[in-house]
């Protein structure tokens, strides 16, 4: 063999090795885990997560499920520095693993709990109104946690009303109320109280006097008429009595007393207008007298010296006052409920009445409840159908599991129940008092009932994951066309989710350096149902194909029409394929040249 020719056989191999490296898959690193607020159980639902590796400057963004889940594909090597991080609006925290192939339940804790801030108020209240007129003032605040608010009146004059969901206040001013009314407003969130203070001037108006009486209608020719007009006025001002439209001969005096005697010529209707008036506003009464030519048996009521009709119509000042007193005894009581199921299994209280008691055990935190920064083995509501505070005391007995303590590293003497109270977590006097082989008793006092957490007197970070070495895994890998194999479609978002592991591996297209190509691992068994779905530009279609192992080859053509899966291999598949067949081609032309090298040397000899 000519030295040409052995050098034509090196270049054939280098390019070969350079073909082989350039579309060949690396293995990916995978890693996920579960994002928890700091009592380690309540999920971290959609909260913004970043996994970044430090030697190679991957980054990756996204939020987590809502099953607090988050999942990354990782392109980096064993041994480099990867930080998981997440973050809220008010807290963030991260986490520092070194890379070790595909790496399960790597958990990170996050306070989910938020800064508490106070309503503000951002209305200005009027402060000014007039008697006998609707005053109207709409207090509006606003939260930056966006809490419902509730409005009340601490000091208020009387008659003023709040709207206690919109803090829309209403008030009419009486006579008595003008001058200065002081008035403070509350907004509460449930966790702070703000107040507004200020002060209204209710300007007085002379109110006109009010007649109460009713005017005698009928009167008789030759008999004396009567009639006491009686009037009232808000500010008691001396009250002035005038004749404004009257008969002839009817007279009224200073104290409204109208005295008439009709003659003949007054039969009839005769028009009458009255005017009682204080020293700038005025009423009037407007009534007509029908005259009668006798008496026609009507019997005569005397008033003074002389006959006529006289009424006195005087407004009725009398009041009825009770007052009762029935004040029941109260017996204390001692109450007993046990539970057959359950972390609670028994409540001892003291009561004034019979109690009835609903528990509900709540596998995470409660909703509007501040967080509880220790490590929580579960919540429990317990809501009573009475008043609380009809509760003198109560003892709360509950168990926990001895795996869950050894789980999270804690002896028993660890455990504490809370109580939620006053909008905080406060720990209750709480005691072990026995065991057996599956679990640790306690035994709680509580003034109350409302929320508790079973929980130990500390935070319990996460510091373990699993690593899952690939006879664990299987690998699903293929090709994502437009149509016909023709074109092959870049960044196709690909989930693969394992319908009896629940499992997900989420990825884009681009592996191994062809455009259209995914690469999954993913856990389960051979008959698992996989579920493969596949969005590009708007379009999201899925298929299911059944586990057989490492699947290899499993392309796909996504268009408007559905997810279609073809069989078989092509040469334009996820490299794997291309690599081969470069492969055959690379190894027969080395050969042809072995063999034509042979040949011409035989050649040459035989010469």
């Amino acid at each position: 063999m000519t030295n040409k020719e052995i050098r034509i056989i090196v270049l054939l191999l280098l390019v070969l090795t350079i073909f082989k490296s350039s579309y060949g898959i690396p293995v990916p690193h995978g890693m996920d885990g579960h994002i928890y607020d700091l009592d380690g159980i309540t999920l971290a639902r959609n909260v913004d997560f970043s996994v970044t590796d430090v030697n190679t400057g991957e980054f990756i963004q996204s939020k987590t499920y809502q099953n607090g889940m988050y999942s990354v594909s990782l392109d980096g090597d064993n041994g480099n520095t990867i930080i998981i991080k997440a973050w809220t609006k008010y807290h963030e925290n991260s986490r520092t693993v070194t890379l070790e192939g595909v790496m399960r339940n790597v958990d990170l804790l996050l306070n989910l709990s938020r800064h508490e801030f106070a309503p503000i108020i951002n209305s200005s209240p009027i402060k000014n109104a007039k008697e006998d007129e609707l005053y109207y003032y709409d207090a509006d605040a606003f939260d930056e946690n966006e809490d419902v608010l509730t409005y009340s009146l601490l000091v208020a004059p009387n008659g003023m009303k709040i709207n206690n969901t919109n803090g829309l206040v209403e008030w009419v001013p009486l006579d008595e109320q003008a001058g200065e009314n002081n008035v403070t407003i509350q907004i509460s969130d449930n966790f702070f109280n703000v107040t507004q203070s200020f002060v209204i001037s209710v300007q007085w108006v002379n109110d006109a006097p009010l007649i109460i009486s009713e005017p005698i209608t009928e009167a008789f020719v030759s008999e004396w008429y009567y009639y006491q007009v009686n009037a009232t006025d808000e500010e008691n001002l001396i009250l002035n009595y005038s004749l404004t439209k009257s008969p002839n001969n009817m007279q009224i005096n200073k104290n409204g007393l109208i005295k008439w005697n009709p003659n003949k010529n007054h039969i009839g209707n005769n028009e009458v207008i009255v005017k009682v008036m204080d020293n700038s506003s005025y009423s009037m009464q407007k009534f007509n007298i029908t005259v009668y030519a006798k008496l026609n048996g009507k019997k005569d009521i005397s008033s003074g010296g002389g006959g006529g009709y006289v009424a006195y119509n005087l407004p009725d000042n009398e009041t009825k006052e009770q007052d009762k007193e029935d004040k029941e005894k109260n017996i204390i009581k001692t109450i007993k409920i046990t539970m057959k199921e359950g972390s609670v299994f028994e409540i001892s209280l003291m009561s004034e009445k019979e109690i009835k008691l609903k528990i509900n055990e709540l596998s995470e935190m409660p909703e509007k409840v501040k967080g509880i920064e220790k490590r929580v083995y579960n919540y429990i509501e317990i809501k009573p159908d009475e008043e609380s505070d009809k509760i003198q005391e109560a003892e709360i007995k509950f168990k926990v599991e001895k795996n869950w303590l050894t789980e999270n590293k804690a002896e028993k003497n660890e455990i504490i129940l809370n109580r939620y109270s006053d909008n905080q977590w406060q720990e209750l006097e709480t005691s072990q008092y026995k065991s057996d082989e599956k679990y640790e008793y306690y035994s709680a006092k509580s003034p109350g009932f409302s929320y508790f957490a079973i929980s130990l007197k500390k935070i319990i970070e996460p510091d373990e994951f699993d690593l899952t070495g690939p006879k664990e895994q299987f690998i699903i890998s293929g090709t994502i066309y437009k149509n016909r194999l023709r074109k092959q479609i870049d960044e196709t978002e690909i989930r693969v989710t394992n319908l009896a592991t629940n499992d997900i591996f989420e990825t884009n297209t681009g592996a191994g350096g062809n455009s259209g190509t995914y690469y999954v691992i993913i856990n389960g068994k051979k008959g698992d149902n996989i579920l493969i779905e596949a969005m590009s530009k708007g379009i999201y279609q899925n298929t299911t194909i059944i586990l057989n192992g490492d699947m290899k080859g499993i392309n796909f053509i996504l268009n408007d029409k559905g997810l279609s899966a073809i069989t078989g291999y092509s040469l334009a598949d996820i490299g794997i394929n291309k690599m081969e067949v470069s492969m055959f081609i690379g190894l027969a032309i080395i050969f042809i040249l072995f063999f034509h090298c042979f040949i011409s040397r035989r050649s040459h000899k035989n010469q």
